[in-house]
């Protein structure tokens, strides 16, 4: 079979960009809900955003439970809508 079936891949292209960004994301519900300066972090890292510590947002939804947690989940759902009519 010989070198014929050697070959590598040494580059991945990505040709859609993600539809979730934190630091996006975190503007948005920021303005949405009027939260305070301090109360929303964005774990660049870990491509997500943390509201007071306590509700995690990321590609995959919302973690955390309470009224607050569902306006968070709805925003969500918004911003995700509108990501996918700009793409």
């Amino acid at each position: 079979l010989g070198d014929v079936y050697k070959r590598q891949v040494s580059e991945i292209i990505a040709k859609e960009q993600p539809l979730f960004d934190p630091d996006e994301f975190s503007s948005y519900i920021m303005s949405r809900l009027n939260l305070p300066p301090g109360s929303v972090k964005v774990i660049k890292d870990a491509n997500m955003v943390i509201v007071y510590d306590k509700y995690k947002i990321s590609e995959g939804g919302v973690e955390g439970a309470g009224p607050l947690a569902s306006k968070l989940y709805s925003l969500y759902q918004e911003y995700i809508e509108l990501r996918k009519k700009r793409m």
